[in-house]
């Protein structure tokens, strides 16, 4: 619990909250492979929208996020990719 925050012109504001902090996971982040073969990771994103190709939004570059879809880390019907079959074959296409 924090009891201190600045908002807007670094005015202190002296009320009880709870400090929250987060960190991105780069899972929008753009996956591709350089000329020497090497795979690359960003520093181009996706970012939320469209976001990465298994959202069905539009996304047309492989993300990290693809890629732990295409792993079996991510479950192809979780809510947090809103995947479907189509998403996770159009995703693997990308990693092969």
């Amino acid at each position: 619990v924090s009891n201190e925050i600045e908002i807007e012109y670094a005015m202190p504001i002296h009320v009880p909250m709870v400090a929250v902090h987060t960190v991105g996971a780069g899972g929008g982040s753009i996956a591709r492979v350089d000329a020497a073969g090497l795979i690359q990771i960003g520093p181009e994103s996706a970012g939320a929208n469209p976001g990465p190709i298994c959202y069905g939004r539009g996304g047309t570059e492989p993300t990290i996020t693809d890629a732990n879809l295409v792993l079996g880390r991510l479950a192809p019907k979780m809510p947090v990719t809103r995947s479907t079959v189509t998403g996770l074959s159009t995703a693997s296409s990308f990693f092969g």
